[in-house]
């Protein structure tokens, strides 16, 4: 196992989770003008900013689903992605206990330990859709931007715009959460896991289809020299 990627995993999980949170309590606040846009930012250049960070350790996953997928695609060893899986939600547990110790538990307790949540009109399958295209979109832009071998230097930037364009689309139906470890962290600090199953399963199955896409675009065609 790589350690020290597993240990960037958890560093950069807890500035981009860190970041989060924190915009959500501070949206929270009265008179804040922060809003969705202002949260779904923050998110966005939290992800980029730390998957930079760590790109040249571990490659900046910084999620769980996209952890899986590079395991299905054979770029990441089992071994290694479980390194990673477990780096990933200590960092994001230990990102919001950080938060609460700064803002103050009572801030962070209402909103949710800044837990995602299933807007009321949503059954839990479409939950679990919902999460998972958005979670296809942000895998696919990772394969794309930072682990093709073609990948430009700049790509931890495009999943940066994907997560914030994820949030915008999505936040006031799940949270967009689009990665198991940005749930886990406040669920598990907050003892709420009742929707485990919609912020995992969905993130990995659309994790899956991405996958899937990414190497039947990658594929060559008969009489073409592999992309790779």
């Amino acid at each position: 196992m790589n350690v020290r990627a597993a240990f960037a995993e958890l560093v950069g999980v807890f500035g981009f989770v860190f970041i989060g949170v924190s915009s959500v309590v501070v949206a929270a606040m009265p008179n804040s003008t922060l809003g969705l846009f202002g949260v779904a930012v923050a998110h966005g250049l939290g992800i980029a900013v730390m998957a930079s960070a760590v790109a040249p350790v571990s490659g900046g996953h910084l999620n769980p689903a996209v952890s899986i997928g590079a395991w299905m695609a054979n770029k990441l060893s089992l071994v290694d992605t479980v390194g990673y899986l477990v780096g990933q939600v200590a960092g994001a547990v230990l990102a919001v206990a950080t938060v609460g110790y700064a803002y103050g538990n009572a801030a962070l307790s209402d909103v949710m330990f800044g837990t995602p949540e299933i807007a009321a009109s949503l059954t839990t399958t479409q939950a679990v859709v919902v999460e998972g295209v958005l979670a296809m979109f942000l895998v696919l832009s990772v394969f794309g931007t930072c682990i093709d071998s073609k990948a430009p230097k700049t790509g931890a930037l495009f999943v940066g715009l994907s997560v914030l364009m994820g949030v915008l689309a999505g936040g006031t139906l799940t949270g967009a959460s689009m990665n198991p470890a940005r749930y886990l962290g406040p669920a598990i600090y907050g003892g709420a896991l009742g929707d485990w199953v919609v912020y995992v399963s969905g993130p990995i199955l659309g994790a899956a289809v991405a996958v899937a896409i990414y190497l039947y675009i990658r594929r060559p065609d008969a009489g073409e020299q592999p992309a790779d």
